[in-house]
């Protein structure tokens, strides 16, 4: 999805593998992937801490999306 394709672009932009934001955000790697990936839906709360994590508001991750 576009908001997974958001997330991932700035993980890499802030320079960080997959299992650096996993350990941040207090999540597994796989389970990261899985989102970047669009193979697992995201809850709220998860979306929460993802983008707290990389030091984002959700809005901004709309506002990309809608670009």
């Amino acid at each position: 999805s576009q908001i997974c394709a958001v997330l991932k672009k700035r993980r890499e932009e802030l320079g960080w593998s997959q299992q650096q934001l996993a350990t941040k955000a207090g999540m597994q790697r796989s389970y990261v992937s899985d989102v970047e990936q669009g193979r697992r839906n995201i809850s709220v709360a998860n979306f929460c801490r993802l983008t707290t994590t990389l030091k984002m508001t959700g809005a901004q991750v709309f506002t990309e999306v809608g670009k």
